[in-house]
């Protein structure tokens, strides 16, 4: 059978839904212990804080390990049941049960004595008394106290014997009880209160008691008995009950609290989990209570199991530890569980998944509270401006006045981090703090919580974007159409930027590659001028990379580029020029035709042609012809065939651009004058 055992430190447990995964192997821990025993085997588990040692038993041995997991013996005892150690830890007392090693023939409860240096039995006891189903053992003012039956002269009785170790030779003593003693439950810090608990052979019957052996013997009646529903079968769970470290109060594992003095309710501890119930109890000796519950699961998941521990009386757990779903509630229940005597930590034995192996883990501090911090703070930020984040300190215990939190950035100024404030934290948690981050980046925010002697330390973080600072970027030309193959002028303008001050100017022309045209210092106005000759319809760009403090910046600007277009009249028979104006005239017959070429060439786009007649002082449209296509030549022509007066006119034409090719802009042509004579 494989099994690991290794000490671990649990995680920080639960605050405001925090929770802490407990019984992972500590790291360091050199070595594994092999512990051949399961839950379901485990019998007992005492914690020898003088010696700093874990004794486990199962029925067939007796384990001990150190506080840091490392085995060291493995005591052979068939049989070995309940432990008690010795009022100054020097030695151990094992209880054999007999229905735990079948070939035991010796019908009485024997009590062995173990060394706790040597790990050596040093003895063993025959009480004389027949020994119980199982074994429930104490020790009070260095007697041990178990349940077991005799025979008398008045028949077969059930109750409780006493060993005194110290006095070896003397005989045994044998109390019958009127309430069954299938456990038995003291509180070192208050040996004088006994309690007994078990299943009456009546209903109704007492099925706890409580006993005054301040003067070491055991009263044949109690101080106090009663029947109470919640005590439940407390045969081999030693976790059904616990003794307040006053003697005072008896907690049941399901949260319920009895007063010794008449074993009525005065209170009870709840379980933070929804329609969760507390099973199993233990108390340390100065009254902190730790109890096993159902972990709170989502429908059809397999229920984990949480150890809660509460301060003395609280209404809300100090700490919440979470154990893996494959954790069954027995392997946490009774023997599983133990408190160190000087309650710094709670050691556990748990399964694995496979249900074959026990790891023996330990919760430092549980009566220190668990913290945690909520920090929220904006997403993003612009340089320059302040921030504001808001956060709340929660925890198990009160917070004492005072309490601060210390909140550091890191950032690119900062990468190791840099001190913003020291915050107070008011009565309900909360706090803030404002902060100018001072670069643009990401900007961690860290709030640490120191902790105190109640209080665990906590720390947690949040990250604001913080954008660099926005600034003015134009691009502008001296026109917004240009002749084919014109030069544009083209400028930059930049608005305030304390440093980087260079921008770029980049073309890309209509089905082109993107070029860059000028890059360079803006001048004093923030300007960038350059010159770009365009022959396509082009998209102009300026971009500033940014610098520290700005971020960068782009501005477009579209361009339209006409076609270069001539015209061209023939048939005529002269040319006549009055001032820049050159006519030519045409005899009555003739048929004037215009002739339109462009370049590039642009082959099946559209040319259109106007006529005009200049008459009574103004020239009159005589129409506009549909879209001629232009040929592969880039021409296109237009003849004028009806017979008009004589008469000054004129014709022109002019390309249309289509939505299939923006890469040139329409473009009218100039116009052509001519004349009819006789």
């Amino acid at each position: 059978m494989r099994t690991r055992t290794l000490l671990e430190t649990a995680a920080v447990a639960t605050v405001a839904g925090l929770v802490g995964m407990a019984a992972a192997p500590v790291a360091g821990a050199s070595t594994a212990a092999t512990l051949p025993l399961t839950a379901a085997k485990l019998q007992a588990m005492v914690v020898d804080q003088v010696h700093r040692h874990v004794f486990l038993s199962d029925g067939a041995n007796v384990y001990v390990t150190d506080f840091s997991g490392t085995l060291v013996a493995t005591v052979a005892e068939p049989g070995a049941g309940a432990m008690a150690l010795s009022p100054d830890s020097g030695a151990l007392y094992v209880a054999l049960n007999g229905n735990l090693n079948p070939a035991d023939t010796v019908p009485y409860t024997q009590i062995v004595t173990v060394d706790t240096t040597s790990f050596a039995p040093t003895g063993t006891r025959n009480t004389g008394m027949t020994e119980p189903g199982r074994t429930s053992m104490v020790q009070i003012g260095g007697k041990l106290w178990f349940n077991a039956g005799l025979l008398t002269s008045a028949g077969w009785k059930t109750g409780i014997g006493v060993y005194d170790p110290s006095t070896p030779s003397m005989g045994n003593v044998f109390t019958p009880t009127t309430v069954p003693a299938d456990l038995l439950s003291v509180n070192p810090a208050a040996p004088g209160v006994l309690v007994v608990a078990g299943a009456p052979a009546t209903a109704g019957a007492p099925n706890i008691g409580v006993y005054d052996v301040s003067n070491g013997t055991l009263p044949y009646q109690p101080t106090a008995a009663a029947s109470v529903p919640d005590v439940g079968a407390p045969r081999g769970r030693s976790a059904a009950l616990a003794v307040s470290a006053d003697g005072r109060q008896i907690v049941l594992a399901d949260g319920d609290v009895l007063r010794t003095s008449d074993l009525t309710s005065v209170g009870r501890y709840l379980s933070p989990v929804v329609n969760g119930a507390l099973t199993s109890v233990w108390l340390a000796p100065d009254g902190t209570v730790a109890f096993a519950g159902p972990a709170p699961t989502a429908a059809g998941q397999v229920p984990g199991v949480d150890l809660f521990v509460f301060a003395p009386g609280a209404s809300h757990p100090l700490n919440t530890y979470a154990f893996p779903s494959s954790v069954t509630a027995g392997a946490l229940s009774g023997e599983g569980v133990a408190w160190d005597p000087d309650g710094s930590r709670i050691f556990t034995l748990v399964l694995d998944a496979s249900g074959d192996a026990g790891t023996l883990g330990a919760l430092d501090s549980p009566e220190v509270a668990a913290t945690a911090i909520a920090l929220s703070a904006p997403a993003q930020d612009t340089l320059g401006q302040a921030l504001t984040a808001h956060g709340t300190l929660g925890s198990g215990a009160a917070l004492a006045p005072g309490t601060t939190v210390t909140v550091t950035r890191s950032d690119a100024a900062s990468p190791a981090g840099t001190t913003v404030a020291t915050v107070p934290v008011a009565a309900d948690g909360s706090f803030s703090f404002t902060d100018t981050p001072p670069v643009a980046g990401a900007a961690t925010y860290t709030a640490q919580y120191a902790g105190d002697a109640a209080h665990k330390p906590t720390t947690t973080s949040a990250t604001v974007q913080v954008n660099r600072l926005s600034t003015t970027l134009t691009v502008t030309t001296d026109a917004a159409a240009y002749a084919y193959g014109g030069w544009a002028t083209v400028t930059a303008h930049l608005g305030t930027t304390p440093t980087g001050r260079t921008v770029s100017l980049y073309a890309q022309p209509y089905g082109g590659a993107r070029t860059l045209v000028a890059t360079g210092t803006v001048d004093a106005r923030g300007d960038l001028t350059a010159r770009y000759r365009a022959w396509r319809t082009t998209t102009l760009t300026a971009v500033f990379a940014g610098d520290d403090r700005y971020a960068p910046a782009t501005a477009t600007r579209q361009i339209a580029d006409r076609v270069s277009l001539a015209e061209a009249l023939k048939g005529y028979y002269r040319s006549v020029r009055y001032g820049s104006i050159w006519v030519r005239d045409y005899h009555h017959s003739a048929k004037p035709v215009l002739t339109a070429s462009v370049t590039p060439k642009k082959p099946g786009q559209c040319m259109v042609f106007d006529l005009e007649r200049y008459d009574g002082g103004a020239w009159h449209n005589l129409g506009a012809t549909p879209c001629i296509k232009i040929n592969a030549a880039g021409t296109a022509s237009i003849t004028v065939v009806r017979t008009m007066p004589t008469g000054l006119y004129r014709i022109d034409a002019a390309y249309l651009a289509a939505r299939t090719d923006p890469s040139n802009a329409s473009t009218p042509g100039a116009w052509q004058f001519f004349a009819i004579t006789n």
